[in-house]
């Protein structure tokens, strides 16, 4: 899969030096835990702490029955229990009385494959069980999980599309494991990001992670990013957190942590990644989301990365086609005349006060191809047309036969709506499925973030063919359009929302046009250029006052 990461810088140069009190006071203790044991989780259960290794075997052709996950004693280093041959890279968490593992698994001769689930309620008997499988050659890593508000995540450290990234997968019950399509996080420039550890204390996710070396600073370092929705995440101006000092060579790597008596214990391992390495750990003297907190002080402008991958979108501005090709094409059609409601703009008053007043209107067009050809009609011209003083802005955000469904997934209402600072934002086109839940859901969170007003269409063309007859829109699709249409209406007064019914007025215009429907149409769905000029006429006719 490939992945396309979009780093945005929020600040330029830092905001100066922060006074020493309000720096973390997480300090190293002197202890060295283990040898040899590089993935470590600490654990608290039936009221004692436990300690989860992964005991590594780290050269191109190892010796398998020496690789295997196991539990000990942190106080006098003995072996509780011994399980997992042949896995490594492991992490582990209590659920109750249970001890549940998660860890990569390495074949004969080719490197790690899939990740699987480990459990045991007495440590005695292990239960495995696939948990992520990997796909298109990749490798599978390190992984974490951690509890939230919809059961468990995971996330996931692979060689693909960037030796080393993180994906993220969800479970309800740490057994059937969902993988979240689209996210891959690569840090700020598709940068080695290894040895993920997730946490979340809302509203957010924090992940503290293995970064390679960087300028002025000892070998490998770790890093710390958090996010509110797994697809935006800012990074900590206070990177890196851990960095190798005296005895611990050029690693400070594969951090794991726990919170104990109001503390935040981070264990990490030393070495050189290759011929040696040392459990050590750090504290910090406070709860475990105090420790995540004070590394984003306030008032601090932040770096900004993105995990979302390529989905296909596109994002634009310029017109698709000439203003003089448009022209032309509204000469070669028909006067436009159609039936528009009487209330019409009653809820896009600050929309036209914008437009009355300037000095400028942004408008956000999501949806479908059908989108598409509306916004490349140029409509948004015709009507700055009739407001001199406003400067109108059409941006087009829009992935083909896409609807809600899609854009409110994590991130996306973030990439194609909010980034372009909306006053209008229209939603349209043929392709929701009905799904009236789903535009809900993503009015739901444009509206939490922005106040920008909304305009919800139906969708001309398609596959309807308004010359089949008076009921040609109670026969499309059985009925299902225009109870859709009604649905739509019920949600716009639902939001205070602007609702039009396009795809009635584009169908009473073609039924007065006196042209075939193929006059309109560039192919059996969507509009040619003279299609998109009715769409344009229709739009600046529905932006002019009512009389």
């Amino acid at each position: 899969m490939t992945a396309c990461f979009r780093a945005v810088i929020v600040l330029t140069c830092w905001a100066g030096f922060l006074a020493a009190a309000d720096e973390p006071k997480l300090t190293k203790l002197p202890e060295k835990l283990g040898a040899n044991v590089m993935e470590s989780s600490p654990l608290w259960h039936r009221g004692r702490l436990l300690m989860f290794h992964s005991h590594r075997v780290d050269v191109p052709k190892p010796d398998l029955s020496r690789m295997y996950l196991f539990l000990a004693d942190p106080e006098s280093g003995k072996e509780l229990a011994r399980f997992g041959q042949r896995h490594s890279l492991g992490s582990a968490l209590v659920e109750g009385d249970t001890i549940h593992a998660f860890a990569a698994w390495h074949s004969d001769d080719d490197w790690f494959h899939d990740i699987y689930h480990f459990w045991s309620d007495d440590l005695k008997t292990w239960h495995r069980e696939l948990a992520i499988a990997r796909e298109g050659g990749e490798h599978l890593l390190n992984s974490s999980v951690c509890r939230d508000e919809h059961g468990y995540l995971m996330a996931y450290e692979s060689d693909k599309p960037v030796a080393f990234c993180f994906k993220f997968a969800r479970s309800k019950d740490l057994r059937r494991w969902e993988k979240i399509p689209g996210l891959v996080f690569t840090g700020e420039k598709r940068e080695y990001s290894a040895c993920p550890v997730v946490r979340y204390f809302k509203p957010y996710y924090y992940v503290i992670y293995l970064h390679a070396a960087i300028p002025g600073h000892n070998g490998w370092v770790s890093f710390l990013a958090r996010s509110q929705d797994l697809a935006v995440w800012e990074l900590s101006p206070k990177n890196p957190i851990l960095e190798a000092g005296e005895g611990e060579g050029s690693n400070n790597s594969d951090v794991d942590l726990i919170e104990i008596g109001g503390k935040t214990y981070i264990y990490y391992v030393t070495g050189d990644q290759q011929t040696w390495g040392d459990l050590k750990r750090a504290v910090y003297p406070g709860p475990m989301k105090e420790f995540f907190a004070s590394y984003f002080p306030e008032g601090v402008k932040l770096v900004r990365v993105s995990a979302e991958e390529n989905d296909g979108g596109y994002i634009f501005e310029h017109n698709e086609r000439k203003p003089e090709e448009m022209a032309a094409a509204r000469a070669r059609i028909p006067p436009v005349r159609v039936t528009l409601p009487a209330n019409r703009l009653a809820r896009l008053p600050a929309t036209m006060k914008r437009l009355r007043e300037g000095p400028s209107l942004r408008i956000v067009m999501l949806g479908d191809s059908i989108v598409n050809d509306t916004a490349r009609s140029c409509w948004h011209e015709l009507v700055a047309g009739h407001y001199p003083k406003c400067r109108v802005t059409r941006v087009v955000s829009v992935r083909g036969g896409t609807g809600c469904w899609f854009y409110k997934q994590p991130g996306k209402i973030q990439k194609y709506v909010l980034e372009h600072r909306p006053d209008l934002v229209v939603i349209g086109g043929i392709s929701q499925r009905h799904d009236v839940a789903s535009i809900r859901e993503c009015l739901h969170q444009i509206r939490a973030a922005s106040p920008c007003e909304f305009l919800l269409m139906t969708g001309p063309f398609g596959a309807a063919n308004p010359l089949e007859g008076d009921d040609w829109r109670k026969r499309l699709d059985g009925g299902k359009d225009e109870q859709y249409a009604a649905e739509l209406r019920a949600l716009a007064d639902e939001f205070g929302a602007e609702f039009f019914d396009l795809q009635l007025a584009w169908g009473e215009y073609v039924r007065q046009a006196g042209k075939p429907l193929e006059f309109f149409k560039r192919d059996a769905v969507h509009a040619n250029a003279e299609g998109e000029a009715v769409l344009a006429r229709i739009l600046e006719a529905y932006f002019l006052p009512p009389r």
